[in-house]
């Protein structure tokens, strides 16, 4: 990795301002808290700010950065002093009341906003292989949003030799400490593998492809805002041995707004030799509240496997928890894809009915974010296992509900993901169990299975057995159990079986409460 520069302790406005400035600033910001965007203003004299050397407006803006025209314009200070030392070190915030530069290849993070107000400079995004992208600069110490995260380089290979690998993608920015929104993570950097292993080297496969994480998302301001979004993992792609994609960035943290989403899984994609696998990378953890809703976790990424080589969702991140709001959602498990050559196929060199593809696995969903006193987070999905040819196609389980402390109830189960082949078996996805309540909570319901389908070519099917339900969530000191999850549907032809899955048990009453019921059984 190369090195990053760091960010500098905010300066002391006194080593910009001179003496008698503090007065008049101090009007501007009582003039800026008191306004909305939008808003009319009683303003009716020129207040100059030393600082910015611009007249209040009789009106505020009517764009997004309202502030920035209440107090000056956005940009570089006009004070020629500031602005030349702001230009020539972007270590230090770029004024009193701006918006910090984006990064450079020659200092990769963005340049944090005014000392006061501000939003910070964007991340570089790398093109130089083995440096990861630029952080996003922080904003103003009032109010302001974090800059996002530069894209991470790609891997770089020369001579048939692996020389970096991917890089990670760079961090959002901080809010402002009163309002802003966090920054967004950068992307992750990309991995094309099309070496050979190296049969001599035993403890690694030079055919791998491993895409780079995502970034992280920046906090929120203390007062208003949402947490950043995390960045996406990279894609990895192997021509002749294992990929496996990035893992998404964690969401940025919030107190009164909601937590930022985590980042998707990078995608992967492998080829076609047997005992090679495409995983997708992970879905990032959703950014924490205090008061406002979890994040809800990222995605899983889509493992795509050719031919005889498997592919694997990844799995979906967890929800983020939240002190008094909701938990997040956990995220949603991925695609899993596999096969294309059909048992009785011409091009088939193995005998009619030898199993020629790949599994395909949907990725798990993710558990639900976990609140004190409120409602815990819905599991994930998880993901769908869609399998052509003879492969066998596997949904993926559902995510756990999150459970509650104080609040009504725990999550419900996420749904088990649905598995579809052609010619070969497809067995649905498990749904996920219910959040469980610790005191006076109700447990959550279970997650229905997956569904499950075997209806490909007119002479070949499978068995198709659908996902059995998930248990319900237990009831907390005087809470009841969840109900169990329904069973999912199953489908087949050709005199093969379909079976559909059992209903989830009901959860356990840990105190006073009432068990929960039963789920249905699914149809065939």
């Amino acid at each position: 990795m190369g090195k990053h520069c760091k960010h500098v302790a905010p300066v002391s406005p006194r080593q910009y301002l001179a003496a008698g400035v503090t007065g008049s600033m101090m009007v501007g910001i009582g003039l800026l808290l008191a306004s909305s965007p939008g808003a009319p203003t009683s303003v009716t004299a020129n207040v100059q700010l030393a600082s910015v050397g611009a007249p209040l407006p009789l009106t505020p803006g009517s764009d997004d950065e309202w502030w920035l025209d209440l107090i000056g314009s956005g940009g570089a200070p006009t004070n020629t002093t500031l602005a030349a030392a702001a230009i020539s070190n972007l270590d230090l915030p770029c004024g009193l009341v701006c918006n910090g530069a984006d990064g450079t290849e020659e200092h990769p993070d963005g340049q944090a906003g005014g000392l006061l107000v501000g939003n910070g400079g964007n991340g570089w995004d790398s093109d130089t292989p083995g440096v990861a992208g630029g952080n996003g600069g922080d904003a103003g110490f009032l109010i302001g949003n974090g800059g996002n995260g530069g894209y991470g380089a790609d891997a770089f290979y020369e001579d048939d030799e692996l020389v970096n690998a991917a890089a990670a993608g760079g961090a959002g920015g901080r809010a402002g400490s009163l309002i802003g929104n966090g920054g967004n993570g950068g992307e992750g950097g990309y991995d094309n593998n099309f070496l050979d292993d190296d049969p001599e080297t035993e403890d690694v496969n030079e055919a791998d492809a491993f895409g780079a994480e995502g970034g992280a998302g920046g906090r929120a301001g203390v007062l208003s805002g949402n947490g950043g979004i995390g960045g996406a993992g990279g894609f990895a792609f192997s021509e002749n041995g294992s990929a496996t994609g990035g893992i998404g960035g964690t969401g940025g943290r919030a107190t009164i707004g909601n937590g930022g989403e985590g980042g998707a899984g990078g995608e992967a994609d492998a080829g076609t030799a047997a005992g090679v696998t495409a995983t997708g990378g992970q879905g990032g953890t959703g950014g924490t509240s205090f008061i406002g809703i979890g994040g809800e976790g990222g995605a899983g990424g889509y493992g795509n496997g050719d031919g005889a080589a498997a592919g694997t969702g990844g799995d979906g991140g967890d929800g983020g928890a939240s002190t008094f709001g909701p938990g997040g959602t956990g995220g949603a498990g991925g695609l899993g894809e596999s096969g294309d050559i059909y048992p009785n196929d011409p091009d088939d060199p193995d005998p009619p009915g030898t199993p020629t593809n790949g599994t395909a696995t949907g990725g798990n969903g993710g558990t639900g974010g976990s609140s004190i006193g409120n409602t815990g987070g819905t599991g994930g999905v998880g993901g769908e296992g869609s399998a052509f040819g003879d492969a066998k196609a596997i949904g993926g389980v559902g995510g756990t509900g999150g459970l509650t402390s104080l609040g009504p109830a725990g999550g419900v189960g996420g749904e088990g993901g649905y598995a579809s082949s052609e010619a070969g078996t497809a067995t649905g996805g498990t749904g996920g169990t219910g959040g469980s309540g610790l005191f006076n909570g109700n447990g959550g319901k279970g997650g229905r299975g997956g569904d499950a389908d075997s209806v490909g070519d007119p002479d070949d099917f499978g068995n198709a057995d659908a996902g059995d339900g998930g248990t319900g969530g237990s009831g907390g000191t005087v809470g009841n159990g969840g109900d169990g999850g329904d069973g999912g549907d199953a489908s087949t032809g050709g005199g093969k079986t379909a079976t559909g899955g059992d209903g989830g048990g009901g959860g356990a009453a840990q105190g006073i409460g009432t068990p929960g019921g039963p789920g249905e059984d699914g149809t065939p």
